[in-house]
């Protein structure tokens, strides 16, 4: 169990707004209570309290390429479905990593089903990587999306790296 927190973790906020147009809302990697519990309360942030800020979420990705920041039984102990899509960072995603990502995707949003499309939010877990993220809000914005950058204005992020 990590003691610290990734680098760069306090500059972001824990979560964005949902995506118009979709179910998504991007929110960055929450941390284990035990970890948490170093930081001064306002800086918090675990999947209780995205749970607490955020009931609606029915649905998480978890685009980070580790586990060891929280448990994914925090999520499915709450009735959430989870699906981890390890994306490493600061390269562009295989078109394996790619398509377990659309059909994630696809998958999840049929399953709330037309009647339920406002009832239930999509959680995507970026990595503190923006450039990782910036390569998923330009796919998100082809294949889900009318508007350019989306995803990023959504997740109050930066770019890291330019290479995208």
């Amino acid at each position: 169990m990590p003691k610290s927190i990734p680098a760069r973790w306090l500059e972001y906020k824990p979560y964005g707004t949902v995506i118009n147009g979709t179910k998504i809302l991007p929110f960055k990697v929450p941390l284990k209570e035990a970890v948490s519990n170093n930081l001064e309360p306002e800086k918090r942030f675990t999947v209780s309290v995205l749970v607490q800020a955020f009931p609606r979420i029915k649905y998480i990705i978890d685009l980070t390429n580790t586990d060891r920041y929280y448990d994914e039984k925090e999520f499915t102990n709450s009735g959430i479905k989870y699906e981890k899509i390890m994306v490493r960072g600061r390269e562009v995603p295989s078109v394996d990593v790619m398509n377990k990502f659309f059909k994630t995707m696809d998958d999840f949003t049929s399953a709330c089903g037309e009647g339920e499309s406002t009832l239930h939010h999509i959680g995507s877990v970026y990595p503190h990587d923006q450039s990782c993220l910036y390569y998923y809000s330009n796919i998100l914005r082809c294949k889900y999306l009318p508007f350019e950058n989306a995803y990023l204005r959504s997740s109050n992020t930066k770019i890291s790296k330019s290479s995208f």
